[in-house]
């Protein structure tokens, strides 16, 4: 990029003087950038490993931010920041000082945190982030949100105790004890924001004895009605009642409010507990018993995968192969019944009425090889004789054929008498040859056996 090359030659030639937080952001600018090049972020991070120890929490947040964008985890700058980053974390942490405001307070603790969560980011966008360093990066977090729970909690304490001092600093200097007691209450009274803690001590010390005096004059008074001051402009309008009884009912109020927050936090963890118990039962299997299945015969699972095709290619070769098969038997059975009159010649079967059973063709053969003619013997013939009328004639019917199915090749034909109780659909299906006729007497005899199967069992 031309426009980053003058910032670059500055960032180099000055990378010794700039602090660890310019280093820090600078390589930040440059990772978000997406500078092509990585020597620019590279020699900031170079540059901010010397200065390691100077960084505050925020300087290892962004180089780690800076690496892990730049997607450059071979640099080495990821070791020292892991060495260094729990010791500076437990260093930056925030002191919590009693007399400090509270926007200020959790301005700090919001910074630290926040701090933190960035080197948690970074360190596992990075894939650096392990078990160790995240158990110690939470423990520093949930200790300072302990730390800030009791500085509240001792905040409000003091202020309670204040406010009970102001209550009777302002009674007894209502009553009718010495003026110059008043006014050295009213005095001390004043000092109370701008005193230091180490001098509180000697301060009650102080007030107590002056309140015992105030309390001693005031019982001697005849006020006993309910007592409403307005206090210093610094610590606001203070309302003091008399009344116990109001104080009392102030405290239950706080106890019922109490009891109903636990009370709906009872409440939505029974309802967690049962919302979990119905999940849990619903994702537990289901121990409903299956009706009985019976089991196929083995041969009718063979016939199943039997029937399953495993070569297209051979498929359909086979059905090229059937029919052919079949058209040359058709044509055969066509010209025997209805013959020419040289072909009647040539035949001499007279009135005979001879049927084709099916052809035979050769097995991985051509067009040219010899295929097998099984005929049926008419009733009263002798199948010997019809068998060598048909062979010697076998020349013509293949020109016959041939000429009917308007081809050039002439197949040579050899016939053959068929063989008793050969004859249907079993005896075809045992054919090898025969794919198709083989396949629908599987897939009869298959949902044959399913049917059975159904119509047998109980639903």
């Amino acid at each position: 990029m031309p426009a980053l090359e003058i910032p670059h030659l500055q960032m180099q030639a000055l990378r010794h003087e700039m602090q660890a937080q310019n280093l820090s952001n600078t390589a930040r600018r440059l990772a978000t950038l997406r500078v092509l090049d990585c020597a620019s972020p590279a020699a900031a991070c170079e540059a901010a490993g010397e200065v390691l120890l100077e960084f505050d929490l925020q300087g290892p947040a962004n180089s780690l931010r800076a690496l892990a964008s730049s997607l450059c985890p071979h640099f080495p700058l990821f070791s020292g920041i892991r060495r260094i980053v729990v010791r500076t974390a437990t260093a930056e942490s925030p002191v919590l000082d009693r007399g400090c405001r509270a926007a200020d307070t959790y301005y700090e603790v919001a910074r630290y945190s926040n701090h933190l969560c960035q080197l948690v980011w970074s360190f596992s966008f990075a894939g650096k982030l392990d078990r160790s360093l995240a158990h110690d990066l939470r423990g520093l977090m949930l200790q300072t949100g302990r730390c800030l729970d009791e500085d509240r909690a001792l905040g409000a304490r003091q202020g309670g105790e204040q406010a009970l001092w102001a209550m009777e600093v302002q009674t007894a200097d209502v009553g009718e004890g010495p003026a110059a007691s008043s006014l050295e209450l009213r005095a001390l009274w004043d000092e109370i924001p701008q005193m230091k803690p180490e001098s509180t001590n000697s301060l009650a010390v102080r007030l107590r004895e002056l309140l015992e005096a105030a309390r001693q004059v005031a019982q001697a008074s005849s006020s006993s009605s309910a007592l409403s001051v307005e206090a210093n402009d610094d610590w606001g309008a203070l309302h003091v009642p008399r009344n116990p009884a109001e104080g009392l009912i102030v405290l239950q109020q706080q106890t019922w409010h109490t009891r109903l927050a636990e009370d709906r936090v009872m409440q939505w963890h029974q309802q967690t507990l049962a919302l979990n118990a119905r999940m849990k039962q619903a994702l537990l299997p289901k121990t409903e018993l299956l009706p009985p299945i019976e089991e196929l015969p083995a041969e009718v699972v063979q016939d199943i995968f039997d029937s399953v095709v495993l070569d297209p290619g051979q498929e359909l070769a086979e059905r090229c192969q059937v029919r052919r098969a079949e058209s040359l038997a058709l044509q055969l059975e066509h010209v025997l019944a209805c013959p020419s009159d040289s072909l009647r010649q040539a035949l001499k079967l007279g009135d005979a009425c001879i049927r084709i059973a099916f052809v035979e063709a050769p097995e991985e053969g051509e067009a040219s090889d010899v295929h097998t003619v099984h005929f049926q013997v008419p009733a009263g013939q002798d199948a010997g004789r019809l068998e060598r009328k048909l062979n010697s004639a076998a020349l013509v019917l293949s020109r016959a054929v041939a000429r009917r199915l308007l081809v050039a090749l002439a197949p040579p034909l050899r016939f053959v008498p068929e063989e008793k109780g050969s004859t249907g659909t079993d005896a075809l299906a045992a054919r090898s040859q025969l794919w198709r006729v083989a396949k629908t007497a599987r897939r009869v005899r298959v949902h044959k056996a399913m049917q059975s199967w159904a119509t047998t069992m109980n639903w």
